[in-house]
């Protein structure tokens, strides 16, 4: 029998302070971008992402969150909230170590992250994906997503057909 597709994540934010917690939670930021990225992964190191995050900057508030299933990580995020200007923006990052994809964590992760960042007055959420380039599923095809003519600004894998945007 499968395992359930979308058992219960617990999203907690991750206490900087706690040595073992931190690198726990950069094993899964390292896995995440390697598998996505290869060799063109360009991943903080352990004591750059600690620095930064135990930082008190004034300039921007950073936070790492971890999401469990059966109190094993599963999914990891990252805020980053500017403190001196564009008070309105929060940007975030979620990524899922590939044995864990498709089971909706990524989502969850993304859903706590922009009540984070809704409750703390942001309204200009942004982040970025790169990994749907790199590793298509299984049974999509290549379909240009993008508008206008000349060539396709932006190639979307897909199982069925591609509506450009309006």
């Amino acid at each position: 029998m499968s395992p359930d597709p979308s058992p219960a994540v617990r999203i907690s934010r991750v206490d900087v302070h706690d040595d073992a917690a931190l690198a726990a939670w950069h094993d899964l930021v390292e896995r995440s971008e390697r598998h996505d990225h290869g060799d063109l992964a360009t991943v903080w190191t352990l004591p750059e992402l600690t620095a930064e995050l135990r930082s008190g900057r004034r300039q921007v508030s950073s936070a790492a969150y971890v999401g469990t299933v059966e109190g094993r990580p599963v999914v990891w995020g990252m805020t980053m909230l500017p403190q001196l200007d564009n008070l309105a923006t929060a940007d975030m990052g979620v990524a899922v170590p590939p044995e864990g994809r498709r089971r909706g964590y990524g989502s969850a992760m993304l859903r706590h992250l922009e009540a984070e960042a809704t409750a703390a007055g942001r309204s200009v959420l942004t982040s970025g994906s790169t990994s749907w380039r790199r590793r298509p599923l299984p049974g999509t095809r290549a379909t240009c997503c993008g508008r206008g003519p000349g060539p396709c600004p932006t190639t979307c894998w897909r199982a069925g057909p591609c509506s450009p945007p309006a």
